[in-house]
Protein backbone atom coordinates (compact mmCIF):
# COMPACT_ATOMS: atom_id res chain seq x y z
CA UNK A 1 0.00 0.00 0.00
CA UNK A 2 2.78 2.10 0.69
CA UNK A 3 4.48 2.01 -2.91
CA UNK A 4 0.74 2.74 -4.35
CA UNK A 5 0.22 5.53 -2.03
CA UNK A 6 3.59 7.31 -3.39
CA UNK A 7 2.29 6.82 -6.61
CA UNK A 8 3.37 3.35 -8.26
CA UNK A 9 1.23 0.74 -9.31
CA UNK A 10 1.28 -1.89 -6.74
CA UNK A 11 -0.06 -5.62 -7.54
CA UNK A 12 0.41 -7.81 -4.97
CA UNK A 13 1.16 -11.36 -5.19
CA UNK A 14 -0.19 -14.03 -2.81
CA UNK A 15 -3.67 -15.88 -1.73
CA UNK A 16 -5.82 -14.86 1.42
CA UNK A 17 -8.91 -16.60 2.19
CA UNK A 18 -12.26 -16.31 1.70
CA UNK A 19 -12.81 -14.94 5.47
CA UNK A 20 -13.95 -12.23 7.32
CA UNK A 21 -9.94 -11.38 7.46
CA UNK A 22 -9.45 -11.57 3.72
CA UNK A 23 -12.47 -9.17 2.51
CA UNK A 24 -10.69 -6.53 5.14
CA UNK A 25 -7.50 -6.93 3.33
CA UNK A 26 -9.15 -6.78 -0.07
CA UNK A 27 -11.04 -3.91 1.04
CA UNK A 28 -8.70 -2.08 2.20
CA UNK A 29 -5.49 -2.72 -0.17
CA UNK A 30 -8.46 -1.27 -3.06
CA UNK A 31 -9.38 2.01 -1.14
CA UNK A 32 -5.42 2.74 -1.49
CA UNK A 33 -5.50 1.97 -4.88
CA UNK A 34 -3.78 -1.37 -5.03
CA UNK A 35 -4.45 -3.73 -8.12
CA UNK A 36 -5.88 -6.81 -6.80
CA UNK A 37 -5.68 -9.42 -10.12
CA UNK A 38 -3.09 -10.91 -8.70
CA UNK A 39 -4.24 -11.68 -4.92
CA UNK A 40 -6.16 -15.18 -4.94
CA UNK A 41 -8.79 -15.68 -2.80
CA UNK A 42 -9.32 -19.70 -1.75
CA UNK A 43 -12.04 -20.89 0.60
CA UNK A 44 -9.84 -23.67 1.77
CA UNK A 45 -6.96 -21.24 3.64
CA UNK A 46 -7.50 -19.00 6.27
CA UNK A 47 -6.41 -15.06 5.78
CA UNK A 48 -2.83 -14.80 7.74
CA UNK A 49 -3.35 -12.69 10.90
CA UNK A 50 -0.29 -10.82 12.85
CA UNK A 51 -1.05 -8.47 16.01
CA UNK A 52 0.73 -5.20 16.36
CA UNK A 53 1.08 -3.20 19.67
CA UNK A 54 2.09 -0.24 19.72
CA UNK A 55 3.07 0.98 23.45
CA UNK A 56 4.77 3.39 25.51
CA UNK A 57 7.27 1.97 27.83
CA UNK A 58 7.61 3.76 31.92
CA UNK A 59 10.13 6.81 30.04
CA UNK A 60 7.37 7.32 27.55
CA UNK A 61 8.90 5.96 24.83
CA UNK A 62 6.77 4.42 22.04
CA UNK A 63 7.92 0.54 21.03
CA UNK A 64 5.59 -1.87 19.49
CA UNK A 65 5.77 -5.66 18.84
CA UNK A 66 4.39 -8.31 16.84
CA UNK A 67 2.08 -11.47 18.43
CA UNK A 68 1.27 -14.54 16.68
CA UNK A 69 -1.34 -15.30 19.50
CA UNK A 70 -4.51 -13.76 20.15
CA UNK A 71 -3.85 -11.16 22.90
CA UNK A 72 -7.45 -11.68 24.22
CA UNK A 73 -7.92 -15.12 24.73
CA UNK A 74 -3.86 -16.49 23.62
CA UNK A 75 -5.33 -18.40 20.70
CA UNK A 76 -2.54 -19.26 17.85
CA UNK A 77 -3.67 -17.27 14.84
CA UNK A 78 -3.41 -18.26 11.67
CA UNK A 79 0.00 -18.07 10.42
CA UNK A 80 1.55 -18.00 6.86
CA UNK A 81 1.75 -20.41 4.33
CA UNK A 82 3.98 -20.69 1.33
CA UNK A 83 2.95 -19.50 -2.19
CA UNK A 84 2.93 -23.27 -4.45
CA UNK A 85 5.02 -23.22 -7.54
CA UNK A 86 2.55 -24.32 -9.65
CA UNK A 87 0.74 -20.92 -8.74
CA UNK A 88 3.73 -19.21 -9.27
CA UNK A 89 4.71 -20.75 -12.94
CA UNK A 90 1.19 -19.59 -13.94
CA UNK A 91 0.69 -16.28 -12.36
CA UNK A 92 4.49 -15.43 -14.27
CA UNK A 93 2.98 -15.74 -17.23
CA UNK A 94 0.24 -13.55 -16.63
CA UNK A 95 2.39 -10.43 -15.01
CA UNK A 96 2.81 -7.48 -16.51
CA UNK A 97 6.24 -5.92 -17.26
CA UNK A 98 7.48 -4.76 -13.96
CA UNK A 99 9.87 -2.42 -12.89
CA UNK A 100 10.35 -3.40 -8.95
CA UNK A 101 9.30 -7.10 -7.42
CA UNK A 102 9.85 -6.71 -3.76
CA UNK A 103 9.78 -9.38 -1.42
CA UNK A 104 10.31 -10.54 1.98
CA UNK A 105 10.16 -14.32 2.44
CA UNK A 106 10.91 -17.08 0.27
CA UNK A 107 9.91 -19.86 -0.55
CA UNK A 108 10.10 -22.00 -4.26
CA UNK A 109 7.11 -20.62 -5.99
CA UNK A 110 8.26 -16.70 -4.69
CA UNK A 111 11.29 -17.47 -6.03
CA UNK A 112 10.36 -18.67 -9.71
CA UNK A 113 8.39 -15.15 -9.58
CA UNK A 114 11.01 -13.29 -8.83
CA UNK A 115 13.59 -14.59 -11.42
CA UNK A 116 10.93 -14.44 -13.99
CA UNK A 117 10.41 -10.57 -12.93
CA UNK A 118 14.26 -10.04 -13.74
CA UNK A 119 14.52 -11.55 -16.81
CA UNK A 120 11.90 -9.14 -17.73
CA UNK A 121 13.90 -6.25 -16.59
CA UNK A 122 12.77 -5.72 -13.22
CA UNK A 123 14.92 -4.63 -10.10
CA UNK A 124 14.87 -7.47 -7.64
CA UNK A 125 14.69 -6.03 -3.58
CA UNK A 126 14.54 -8.87 -0.70
CA UNK A 127 14.00 -7.68 2.79
CA UNK A 128 14.29 -10.66 4.36
CA UNK A 129 13.90 -10.78 8.51
CA UNK A 130 15.09 -14.46 9.36
CA UNK A 131 16.80 -17.37 7.60
CA UNK A 132 14.67 -20.09 7.96
CA UNK A 133 15.69 -22.04 4.88
CA UNK A 134 19.33 -21.56 4.24
CA UNK A 135 19.42 -23.16 0.61
CA UNK A 136 16.38 -21.13 -0.93
CA UNK A 137 18.10 -18.04 1.44
CA UNK A 138 21.27 -18.14 -0.56
CA UNK A 139 19.28 -18.27 -4.16
CA UNK A 140 17.34 -14.83 -2.96
CA UNK A 141 20.30 -13.40 -2.09
CA UNK A 142 22.15 -14.08 -5.42
CA UNK A 143 19.83 -12.98 -7.75
CA UNK A 144 18.57 -9.92 -5.67
CA UNK A 145 20.10 -6.59 -6.63
CA UNK A 146 19.32 -5.05 -3.22
CA UNK A 147 19.14 -6.67 0.22
CA UNK A 148 17.89 -4.54 2.97
CA UNK A 149 17.49 -5.76 6.63
CA UNK A 150 17.72 -4.89 10.21
CA UNK A 151 21.30 -4.61 11.56
CA UNK A 152 19.64 -5.82 15.10
CA UNK A 153 17.82 -8.64 13.35
CA UNK A 154 19.90 -10.04 10.95
CA UNK A 155 23.34 -8.83 12.21
CA UNK A 156 24.93 -12.49 12.24
CA UNK A 157 28.00 -13.45 11.47
CA UNK A 158 26.68 -16.30 9.68
CA UNK A 159 24.27 -13.86 7.77
CA UNK A 160 27.20 -11.24 6.72
CA UNK A 161 29.06 -14.42 5.80
CA UNK A 162 26.65 -15.18 3.43
CA UNK A 163 26.30 -12.18 1.61
CA UNK A 164 30.16 -11.19 1.38
CA UNK A 165 29.94 -14.82 -0.39
CA UNK A 166 27.56 -13.38 -2.94
CA UNK A 167 29.64 -10.35 -3.17
CA UNK A 168 32.23 -12.19 -4.09
CA UNK A 169 30.42 -13.55 -6.68
CA UNK A 170 28.18 -10.78 -8.28
CA UNK A 171 29.78 -7.92 -6.74
CA UNK A 172 28.73 -5.09 -9.89
CA UNK A 173 25.04 -6.00 -8.97
CA UNK A 174 24.21 -5.65 -5.32
CA UNK A 175 24.07 -3.13 -2.87
CA UNK A 176 22.79 -3.76 0.81
CA UNK A 177 21.30 -1.59 3.03
CA UNK A 178 20.65 -2.18 7.07
CA UNK A 179 18.92 0.07 9.12
CA UNK A 180 20.59 0.72 12.81
CA UNK A 181 17.77 2.13 15.32
CA UNK A 182 20.52 2.17 18.12
CA UNK A 183 22.74 4.87 15.93
CA UNK A 184 19.10 7.26 15.54
CA UNK A 185 18.06 7.26 12.10
CA UNK A 186 20.94 5.67 10.24
CA UNK A 187 21.18 3.08 7.20
CA UNK A 188 24.33 1.24 6.26
CA UNK A 189 24.84 1.09 3.02
CA UNK A 190 27.27 -1.63 1.62
CA UNK A 191 28.89 -2.34 -2.31
CA UNK A 192 31.39 -5.12 -1.25
CA UNK A 193 32.84 -5.36 2.30
CA UNK A 194 32.55 -1.85 3.73
CA UNK A 195 29.74 -0.36 5.74
CA UNK A 196 28.90 3.15 4.40
CA UNK A 197 26.99 4.87 6.94
CA UNK A 198 24.57 7.71 6.01
CA UNK A 199 22.46 9.48 7.69
CA UNK A 200 18.36 9.75 6.56
CA UNK A 201 16.59 12.35 5.92
CA UNK A 202 13.38 11.92 8.19
CA UNK A 203 9.32 12.45 6.55
CA UNK A 204 7.55 15.41 8.07
CA UNK A 205 5.18 12.74 9.57
CA UNK A 206 8.58 11.38 11.52
CA UNK A 207 9.25 15.02 12.62
CA UNK A 208 5.77 15.34 14.29
CA UNK A 209 6.12 12.21 16.14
Amino acid sequence: MISSYLGWQAYPIGIIGQDQAGELVAQDVERFGVRTEFLERDHNRQTPIIVEQIRKNIRGKVHHRFLWTCPNCGEQLPGYRTFPIYHARLLSERLPVPTVFFFDRVSRGILHIAEACATKGALVVFEPSGVKEPKLFQEAVSMSHIVKYSHQRMGTLNFQHTLYLYWKLKPWVKLDFATARQRGSVALVKRGPKWKHIQLIQSKTQQGR
